[in-house]
C-alpha cells in the first residue's frame, strides 16, 4: 500500500486556468446553495435491439475507456457506489488483460462518522486487491483550509464548495484517468413510480399492499403540476426571508416535476442543471492537474441504458438495482447495506467557527439572507450543505478579494 499524508504542509493552490466554464453562483443560487433550472439533454445514441444487460454493458464500456489509455484510478470510499464501480472496473481490466485500476481512498483519522475502513477492507479482500493508495487528511478538507482558500482566490466562488479542495487529491492523481461515483445517488435511487412497482408486485403475488405503500401511493399518483410550491419550503434553509423562500420553492418545484413512468423519470436526470454544473466544475479543476475524470453513473449512455432496461415500471429501489447490476461481483451484504458515512465534520473546524463568531455580515445579500440566522447555522453542531458556499463568499469579502478575471473562471452556466 502506498500511503501519503499532507500533514501540515501548506497548499499553494492551483493557478487561475485559461479555460472558460467555471460557474460562480450568485443571488438566489448563492443564498440557497443550489443551482436551479434544466438543460437540454445530450443527443441520444443507439442502444441496440436487446434490452437485457444493457446497463451493465454501458457501464463496462465507459469504464473501459478509462482503463485502456490508463493509468487508471477509482475514487474508493467503501460506500456502495464506489465499491460497485471498483468491482466492475477490476472485472473489465482482468477480462481485457489491462492493468488493474488503483483504488484511491481518503481517510480522516479521528472522525468516526466518516470511517468506512471495515467496508473498504471487506471489498478489497473480496476483489483480491493488495495495492491501493491511501491519503490521510486532517484539516485539508476544511471550508476555509489552506487548499480551499487558495482555490477561492484563484478561481472565485465555485459550486459546490468542495471543488476548492479537489487539489488535495488531484495533486496525487496527476496524469491519470480517474473514475468517480458522481451521479450515483440520483441514478440508483427510488423514483415517483417506484411505489407503483411495489403495488404491481404485491397484487401479482396475491398480497395486500403494506400500510407504508398505501401511505406513499397518493403522493406518487398526484400529478407534479398540482403539488403546491409551499410543499418544498422545508427543503430550504432557515435564513431565507419568506418571500425569498417562496421564490426558491417555486423554482425547485418546477425542477422536481417528473413522469410517473420510471424510464422517463430516469432520463429526466440528464436535464438537471445542478448536475451539469457540478460535473463541469469538477472536470475543469481536474484538467488543472492533468487528470481526466470519468463519471459512469452520470454518463448519458448509462442513464439512457438504465431507463430503457427498467422500462415503464423500473425497479424495487436502490438495492434491487445494485443486485441486478453487480450481484456477480460483490457480496450481498455490501450491495444491500443501508449505512452511509458522514463527512460534515471534515469540513467544519475551529477556523470556520472562529470566522463565524467574528464575521461582520459582509459578503452576503441581506435582502436574501438573514445574517444572524446564518451565523447560528454556521455555529451549529451540523451546519447544512447550503451554508458552505455562503461561508466562502463571506470569507472572500472579508479579505477584499476581487473576482478572478472572466478569462480565468468563465461565465455563468
Amino acid at each position: 500500500m502506498r500511503e501519503t499524508s499532507p500533514g501540515g504542509r501548506r497548499h499553494s493552490g492551483a493557478p487561475a486556468v485559461d479555460l472558460p466554464g467555471y460557474h460562480r453562483p450568485e443571488g438566489l443560487e448563492l443564498a440557497v446553495g443550489w443551482i436551479f433550472g434544466r438543460v437540454s439533454p445530450p443527443p441520444a445514441t443507439h442502444l441496440g435491439a436487446s434490452r437485457a444487460g444493457l446497463t451493465r454493458r454501458a457501464l463496462e464500456q465507459v469504464l473501459l475507456e478509462s482503463l485502456d489509455p490508463g493509468p487508471a484510478a477509482v475514487l474508493f470510499s467503501g460506500g456502495r457506489d464506489s465499491s460497485a464501480l471498483l468491482a466492475l472496473a477490476v472485472h473489465v481490466a482482468r477480462r481485457e488483460g489491462l492493468p488493474l485500476p488503483v483504488p484511491f481512498t481518503i481517510r480522516f483519522p479521528g472522525d468516526v462518522k466518516s470511517d468506512e475502513s471495515d467496508w473498504q477492507d471487506r471489498v478489497l479482500d473480496h476483489l483480491g486487491i493488495d495495492d491501493r493508495e491511501l491519503l490521510l487528511v486532517t484539516d485539508e478538507h476544511r471550508l476555509l483550509g489552506d487548499a480551499a482558500t487558495a482555490g477561492l482566490q484563484a478561481r472565485g466562488l465555485v459550486f459546490p464548495a468542495a471543488v476548492q479542495w479537489e487539489t488535495v487529491r488531484l495533486s496525487r492523481l496527476r496524469g491519470r484517468h480517474v473514475v468517480t461515483g458522481e451521479g450515483g445517488d440520483d441514478l440508483l435511487s427510488r423514483r415517483r413510480g417506484t411505489s407503483l412497482y411495489h403495488l404491481r408486485k404485491a397484487l401479482a403475488a396475491g398480497r395486500l399492499p403494506s400500510r407504508r405503500l398505501l401511505r406513499e401511493l397518493p403522493d406518487a399518483l398526484r400529478p407534479g403540476w398540482t403539488v403546491p410550491a409551499a410543499a418544498y419550503r422545508r427543503v430550504f434553509p432557515p435564513w431565507l426571508p419568506d418571500d425569498v423562500a417562496d421564490d426558491a420553492a417555486a423554482r425547485f418545484a418546477r425542477d422536481q416535476r417528473m413522469s410517473l413512468r420510471w424510464d422517463r423519470a430516469t432520463e429526466r436526470l440528464l436535464r438537471s442543471r445542478a448536475t451539469a454544473v457540478v460535473l463541469r466544475n469538477l472536470d475543469l479543476v481536474a484538467r488543472e492537474h492533468d487528470v481526466v475524470y470519468s463519471h459512469p453513473f452520470a454518463d448519458p449512455r448509462v442513464v439512457r441504458a438504465l431507463a430503457a432496461e427498467g422500462g415503464v415500471w423500473g425497479y424495487a429501489g436502490r438495492t434491487d438495482v445494485f443486485r441486478r447490476l453487480f450481484g456477480d461481483l460483490l457480496p450481498d451484504d455490501v450491495l444491500a447495506r443501508t449505512t452511509k458515512a458522514r463527512f460534515n465534520a471534515t469540513r467544519w473546524g475551529e477556523r470556520e467557527r472562529d470566522f463565524a463568531r467574528d464575521w461582520d455580515g459582509s459578503g452576503v445579500d441581506h435582502d436574501l439572507v438573514d445574517p444572524e440566522v446564518l451565523r447560528t447555522a454556521w455555529l451549529s453542531p451540523a451546519p447544512p450543505f447550503a451554508a458552505e458556499l455562503l461561508l466562502q463568499a463571506a470569507w472572500l469579502a472579508t479579505i477584499g478579494a476581487q473576482r478572478p478575471p472572466r478569462s480565468a473562471v468563465g461565465g455563468p452556466a
